[in-house]
């Protein structure tokens, strides 16, 4: 049995399991450390990996002008949806964040909820390196946060809603291989349909963790240059006991390596 895509089927219902995520705190904690680093204010934002484009939306209300990229249709149609329905002039492309080809280059790029992890071997991190720093104007900054070791060693992503008046349950079970540093992740959703018929949605997810002086090798590798990592949201350095780390980078301009 070939397992589904992960994202392929649940993007009508994401924003509903996501619903107590505090996206509007995220995008504070944004500018929180862009005023910590004195980064300029940005023009044009790339949200990558963007999903149903809960980010980039806040962000396209702010004023910015914020470009979505996902993999997943599925996703990126709940995040056009959204924009029609506020007026927000964001766009959206489908792409392989490994891949990027997009018109123009950001001021930021910003890449949230530890979209990274997805990505299983050290040569697709280094190639989404890449492709973020071609997509950057010199000067340009690399927002992303990844899970750590620690918190997929804990297993974290085992937790399940099941309470009835629940608008969508679901139970989630993952394993971790400390070997391969890879978690796999079953999830299980149910959902009532308009005829009130219960479905169920099933699909496998893998995230694999990096420790935190490789990702920030490879981001030296890629042309970028790490400004700061920190316990996400704060501005404390990362423990043994953290289980999601920040990272900001750098294009440096020409001449400032």
């Amino acid at each position: 049995m070939v397992e589904p895509e992960a994202f392929s089927q649940i993007g009508p219902i994401y924003d509903l399991v996501m619903a107590p995520v505090p996206y509007v705190s995220w995008v504070n904690y944004l500018f929180v450390l862009a005023g910590r680093h004195g980064l300029p204010r940005p023009r044009r934002i790339l949200d990558l990996a963007c999903g149903t484009g809960n980010v980039g939306l806040e962000l396209a209300r702010r004023g910015y002008q914020v470009m979505g990229v996902d993999r997943s249709e599925g996703m990126l149609e709940q995040g056009r949806r959204k924009a029609a329905q506020e007026g927000l002039p964001m766009e959206f492309f489908q792409q392989d964040m490994r891949e990027l080809r997009l018109p123009c280059t950001f001021d930021w790029v910003v890449c949230l909820y530890d979209s990274l992890n997805y990505l299983l071997s050290e040569e697709d991190l280094l190639r989404t390196f890449r492709g973020v720093a071609a997509h950057l104007e010199a000067g340009g900054a690399f927002f992303f946060d990844m899970n750590t070791e620690a918190a997929l060693e804990k297993e974290l992503f085992t937790q399940s809603e099941l309470r009835p008046s629940a608008p969508v349950q679901y139970r989630w079970k993952s394993r971790y291989n400390p070997r391969t540093r890879i978690t796999r992740v079953e999830m299980t959703f149910w959902v009532r349909g308009e005829d009130g018929e219960r479905r169920e949605i099933r699909e496998v997810h893998y995230e694999r963790a990096y420790p935190l002086p490789q990702v920030e090798r490879l981001l030296r590798e890629a042309g970028l240059r790490p400004l700061g990592v920190y316990e996400a949201y704060s501005l404390r350095r990362p423990g043994p006991d953290t289980d999601r780390a920040f990272f900001l980078a750098l294009r440096p301009k020409e001449g400032n390596p």
